[in-house]
């Protein structure tokens, strides 16, 4: 997830670096070093801002897309990508083993004991 985040920055500020390039260009004074220097600074600093806004941004939309997929029994039974993320994310840290309890233990209360019904009761 950390490469695809730094991939995604990356491509926004190669692409904020050229398009501000050549927008800040004059091309009546091309090869003049005041211009050119003008340019590079102006390149320079949206590259910049667009790589650490594209970091956060793009961190947000892949710990948002990768780590709050719901468990779903369906998805357990077909075998699909979701179940497949679900199963890593508790190999990679057993604490949220807890969290995603099993679609019988979905009505149990935080103390981990199961409601009973009123009828149960008496």
């Amino acid at each position: 997830m950390v490469v695809w985040t730094k991939r995604v920055s990356m491509i926004l500020a190669a692409s904020a670096f050229f398009a501000t390039l050549f927008l800040s260009l004059d091309f009546s004074r091309l090869f003049d070093t005041s211009v050119m220097v003008s340019a590079l600074v102006k390149s320079v600093v949206a590259a910049s801002l667009f790589w650490f806004a594209g970091f956060i941004v793009a961190d947000v939309i892949f710990k948002g897309m990768v780590e709050d997929v719901p468990n779903d029994p369906v998805n357990m039974v077909e075998g699909g990508i979701l179940q497949h993320i679900y199963n890593h994310q508790v190999k990679t840290n057993p604490l949220l083993m807890d969290e995603f309890a099993s679609a019988e233990t979905k009505e149990d209360d935080p103390s981990g004991k199961k409601k009973k019904n009123k009828k149960e009761k008496r």
